[in-house]
């Protein structure tokens, strides 16, 4: 009978780590299924690549504009030598022959910013 009650007990040993092994594939199966974990996943994955589409294409933008920015204070260094020489020529120039360029947001020479204080002495 101690080997029946052995082999009984080997039996119910097997049988509760199957059930063990059972119930955490049901149950990891349930969760996942529950909270549908591959499809927010997948989302998740989806708003990534997105975002990186649109990294990309805010990379460009960027690089564009800095080429635009680099093109404006090359015409503002063009605009600049026109006017000293333009000077060089008339002498002191009046604010209706002035070119008035704003280069403020490019860290110009200041004979491109825009002057509003002469503006309005002039003007009056």
């Amino acid at each position: 009978m101690s080997e029946l009650d052995h082999t009984l007990k080997l039996v119910d040993e097997e049988i509760a780590k199957l059930r063990q092994k059972t119930m955490f594939c049901l149950s990891n199966y349930d969760y996942h299924h529950k909270n549908d974990e591959y499809k927010i996943i997948a989302e998740l994955l989806l708003i990534l690549q997105e975002a990186e589409e649109e990294g990309e294409r805010f990379t460009r933008n960027i690089s564009n504009l800095k080429n635009i920015i680099e093109k404006c204070r090359n015409k503002c260094a063009e605009a600049n030598q026109l006017l000293k020489e333009f000077r060089a020529i008339r002498g002191n120039v009046t604010i209706e022959d002035k070119v008035i360029v704003n280069n403020d947001s490019f860290g110009g020479d200041d004979d491109c910013d825009q002057d509003d204080e002469a503006n309005k002495e002039n003007n009056s």
